[in-house]
């Protein structure tokens, strides 16, 4: 069942161009993943574009998956993927959280545990949590075309950019 998951957005003005391109890629994911990066100076509209490309994805029926980097977060260990993976997972019931935890994707399943989390004394990107979550991600877009939205990733903690990488 697809739910709708952002609220519509206030037209953006002069930005017609910037959201046929969004739209375009997004059509196209079909043959292959597709990377847009948006840029510019603070003030110009960039949260706002971009939260016109999630509600375009989720329109086109992409499972869209979003996080945010945020100065305050940034010493917390892979913060914007806990973002972009939680919510997700807690809305599943538990033998789709297995499905998507088979296989290699299993040595992710600790960062989503909340035992493992009070636990965590400090910042881990090791190469097997780095694999589980290739093979998390793999899992996802195995059921469902994926959009992942990554906001003010200047902000982003290093473990969560050492896995976008």
């Amino acid at each position: 069942m697809h739910e709708p998951t952002f609220l519509a957005q206030p037209d953006l003005l002069e930005r017609d161009t910037e959201l046929a391109t969004v739209a375009s890629l997004i059509a196209a994911t079909p043959g292959g993943g597709r990377l847009l990066a948006i840029e510019g100076p603070p003030g110009i509209g960039k949260s706002a574009l971009m939260a016109a490309a999630k509600a375009i994805g989720d329109e086109a029926g992409l499972q869209v998956l979003a996080g945010r980097g945020s100065e305050l977060e940034r010493s917390f260990s892979y913060g914007v993927v806990r973002q972009l993976f939680e919510p997700l997972l807690a809305s599943l019931p538990a033998e789709e959280r297995d499905e998507l935890f088979a296989g290699s994707a299993a040595l992710a399943a600790p960062l989503f545990d909340p035992a493992q989390l009070a636990a965590e004394p400090a910042a881990d990107s090791s190469l097997a949590t780095l694999h589980g979550l290739y093979w998390l991600t793999a899992n996802l877009v195995a059921r469902q075309q994926l959009l992942l939205a990554f906001d003010d990733l200047h902000w982003c903690d290093l473990p969560s950019l050492r896995w976008l990488a």
